[in-house]
C-alpha cells in the first residue's frame, strides 16, 4: 500500500471531497428542487440588456437557459443590439413577480442581435467584374460599408481589363462561398486592376 498514491497521504482530505460531493448531490435534488420565486415579471424584464437578464435567471436557480437571437438590426430598427423580446419560461410567455417554476424548467431568452446576409455567389463569381458593379450588388444585399482600392498592377492592359475586380475581402476573410453568412455591417474591401 505504501506505493500507491492514491491510498497514500491525509485521509481528512479524502473525507472532506466526499463531503462536499454528498453536499452538493444534497444541494441539487433535494434543497434546489423546491419551486422558484420569480422576483421580476415578463414586462420587468423585455426591454433590458441579456447579460444582466441572463446572469439574473441563472442567480435565480434556472438551470437551463437558452438565448436565441432574432438576427434582426440592421440600421433601420429601434431596438438596440441583444436588448431583449421576449422572456419564456416552461411553456410560459407571460409572468408577473412571484410567480414560482420548477428548477428544471426551460428558459428560451429571444434578443435582438445583427442581422447576417447569406452570400449567394462564391468569391470567384465576381472574377472580371468592374468593381463598381460589385459594390452596387453587394449593395443590394445589404452590406453597408464597402471600399474600393485600386492595386496598380497593370502595364499593358492585356491580361486584365482596367477597373476588374482582382480580389475581394469581407471582414478579415479574402475567400468565401456560397451561403457564408456575414454581419451587414461587415467591412468589404474590393480590389481592382489599375494602372500605375
Amino acid at each position: 500500500m505504501a506505493g500507491n498514491p492514491d491510498l497514500t497521504g491525509d485521509s481528512r482530505l479524502c473525507y472532506s471531497k466526499e463531503r462536499s460531493l454528498l453536499q452538493r448531490f444534497f444541494r441539487r435534488y433535494l434543497i434546489h428542487r423546491r419551486p422558484l420565486k420569480i422576483a421580476y415579471s415578463d414586462r420587468e424584464l423585455t426591454g433590458e440588456h441579456l447579460y444582466p437578464v441572463f446572469s439574473f435567471l441563472r442567480q435565480n436557480g434556472f438551470e437551463q437557459i437558452r438565448s436565441v437571437p432574432l438576427q434582426d438590426i440592421d440600421g433601420n430598427i429601434s431596438c438596440y443590439l441583444y436588448e431583449v423580446e421576449n422572456v419564456r419560461i416552461g411553456s410560459y410567455s407571460r409572468f408577473d413577480a412571484g410567480d414560482t417554476f420548477p428548477p428544471d424548467a426551460p428558459v428560451t431568452i429571444t434578443y435582438h442581435g445583427k442581422r447576417k446576409i447569406s452570400m449567394p455567389f462564391s468569391r470567384r463569381y465576381f472574377d472580371g467584374w468592374d468593381y463598381a458593379e460589385v459594390a452596387e450588388v453587394l449593395r443590394e444585399l445589404g452590406f453597408l460599408h464597402m471600399k474600393a482600392i485600386p492595386r496598380h498592377d497593370l502595364i499593358l492592359g492585356v491580361f486584365s481589363a482596367e477597373g476588374t475586380v482582382c480580389d475581394i475581402s469581407i471582414g478579415d476573410r479574402t475567400a468565401f462561398h456560397r451561403g457564408d453568412q456575414f454581419y451587414y455591417d461587415v467591412e468589404i474591401t474590393v480590389y481592382y486592376h489599375a494602372f500605375p
